[in-house]
């Protein structure tokens, strides 16, 4: 209000204790601020009033309403505006202050924190300012109180910490408590600031309930804008097979494959993110172990107050497998596809090569028996030997129907003991004189499909024999039981097979048969295909300049079977 207007105004309401001198001086500046109609005499005697409190004698001063009652008119322009101004700025803060002296006791409040502690002003001024925390908290402001007075510096009180305000009521609330230091011709003493964080703290609480529920289902990572790790969370870290040591400041190109990473859309990508665009979707990554790692991901700029990009926060869920299996299902649908199609074709191969094959080899009977035993040795030869390629053409069109059924898993599952399969095998097909077979298989019954594990089983006996290099030798059949599945082995004491060729012979009419030998190459192809055909797996082992090889595969169990066949 401009200080020439003329007419009288309510005094502002003096906000300090009167029996101090920090606050005997605003209130003289009150009592030269009187309305119209006060004589000199009656301001004289009220300066009087302070004057007499100012020196110790408080005689006069009845209350703080007393001085609050004082009117005022502006004669000492300065003083009055410094007056109001400071009395305006105090009640207009919307944060509750409050001002105590070195005893701890207030000596000055706004209407705010009266408000926010539910007194009236008088009820605080001249109190300790412990009253405004719960009793059991009493022991701890003194303390710090006298730490703050030998070094004041302005500051926050117990970061960390949870403070509470006491209300008149006697309900507590957390507080956030700032402190500043005044100095004054008069000693020391500290303005400070209250703020309810009650608020805030519900909103933390709460939104620290949600990181909690989202990181049971998600993994969570902080980069830089460049694409280094800032911090992880344990779930993403145990997905990735690291510890944050290993990637902390490492760039986010590690997770790669090397050929993405050296890509323009890699780089691209990182430039979308440093300029705050938001990018969400499937990802392939490798974690430590080389291992693949899917992740549905979204990749969230952090911005500041002016929508400047600070950091990256990813957000994923591993779906390794799910995407696994959505992958072995397409491969699945594929290889169904590729064996209708292969059955298909070798159906018709059949049937078009073997009644031509077993017109032939008619044909060369019937030339035979015509020559009779005078024919020349040299015709007889070759006579046996077209006799022997026809053989081997109606042999590889049986081996080439074998290998197209055996991608079809439709065998009947039963419960058998594998001593029994292998006894039968032995039977329908004896090993040659000079041979033995030696069956170490615990006492145990599996259930599966039987018929394709004893074809892999014929096979694998068979090709012992076939490749032996000795009129006489040894196999070891052995079966134990693991995880769902039970391990078959099929050792033998044969030349070995060379480590170059080991990576060829479970392929199509791929054999170590010597020249000449009856061997289309398919039986260790069928046998593959049956096993992993069924969920299993097969491979061998073979070392250069050793004798022996041993072919191990596994084969899966099934829940389901007929009853119980001693087979």
């Amino acid at each position: 209000m401009p200080l020439a207007e003329n007419k009288r105004r309510e005094s502002k309401p003096l906000l300090l204790l009167p029996d101090s001198r920090f606050s005997l001086c605003l209130a003289a500046a009150s009592c030269v601020k009187q309305g119209a109609g006060d004589n000199d005499t009656d301001r004289r005697n009220k300066l009087n009033i302070i004057a007499t409190a100012w020196r110790g004698n408080t005689v006069g001063v009845r209350s703080t309403a007393h001085l609050r009652s004082v009117p005022m008119r502006a004669e000492q322009p300065l003083l009055v505006r410094a007056h109001d101004e400071f009395c305006d700025v105090l009640e207009a803060v919307p944060t509750a202050l409050l001002m105590f002296n070195q005893a701890g006791l207030i000596v000055l409040v706004n209407a705010e924190l009266a408000r926010l502690f539910g007194y009236a002003r008088d009820d605080l001024l001249g109190e300790k300012v412990e009253m405004l925390v719960p009793e059991r908290f009493r022991a701890v402001p003194p303390e710090w109180r006298r730490q703050y007075l030998s070094a004041p510096e302005a500051c926050r009180v117990g970061a960390g910490l949870a403070l509470l305000g006491l209300r008149k009521d006697g309900s507590e609330f957390p507080i956030d408590v700032g402190l500043n230091p005044v100095t004054t011709d008069e000693g020391r003493f500290v303005l400070c600031s209250i703020v309810d964080i009650t608020e805030a703290r519900r909103k933390a609480t709460e939104l620290e309930g949600q990181l909690r529920a989202v990181s049971k289902m998600h993994v969570l990572i902080e980069f830089t804008l460049d694409g280094r790790v800032v911090t992880a969370d344990e779930n993403y870290l145990k997905m990735m097979g690291y510890t944050l040591d290993e990637i902390k400041g490492q760039h986010h190109s590690m997770f790669v494959e090397p050929a993405y990473r050296a890509s323009l859309e890699y780089r691209l990508f990182w430039e979308k993110l440093a300029r705050g665009e938001f990018i969400a979707a499937q990802y392939k990554r490798i974690g430590k172990d080389g291992r693949e790692v899917w992740m549905q991901a979204s990749y969230n700029p952090v911005l500041d107050i002016n929508g400047k990009p600070l950091s990256i926060l990813k957000y994923a869920a591993d779906i390794t497998m799910s995407k696994t299996s959505e992958e072995n299902l397409r491969l699945a649908n594929e290889m169904r596809l590729v064996n209708k199609s292969l059955e298909e074709f070798v159906y018709i191969v059949s049937h078009d090569f073997r009644s031509p094959l077993r017109g032939i080899a008619d044909l060369m009977q019937w030339i035979d028996e015509d020559l009779g035993g005078d024919k020349n040795p040299k015709v007889a030869h070759n006579l046996e030997r077209v006799s022997l390629r026809i053989r081997r053409l109606e042999q590889l069109i049986d081996d080439l129907l074998a290998y197209a059924r055996a991608g079809a898993v439709n065998a009947d599952v039963v419960t058998f003991d594998p001593r029994h399969l292998i006894e039968r095998i032995l039977e329908l097909q004896p090993p040659p004189p000079g041979f033995e077979v030696r069956v170490d298989i615990p006492d145990m019954r599996i259930t599966t499909a039987r018929t394709p594990l004893e074809t892999v089983l014929r096979n694998l006996l068979s090709n012992a024999v076939k490749h032996h290099d000795r009129d006489d030798g040894l196999i070891c059949v052995g079966a134990r039981a693991g995880e769902g599945v039970t391990e078959f082995s099929v050792m033998d004491d044969g030349p070995g097979i060379p480590a170059r060729a080991q990576q060829h012979i479970f392929k199509l009419f791929q054999s170590s048969s010597a020249p000449g030998e009856k061997s289309s190459g398919l039986g260790l192809a069928v046998s593959k295909r049956l096993v992993e055909g069924h969920g299993g797996r097969i491979g061998v082992a073979s070392r250069d300049g050793q004798r022996g090889t041993t072919f191990n595969f596994s084969w899966p169990h099934t829940q389901q079977s007929k009853p119980d066949e001693q087979a």
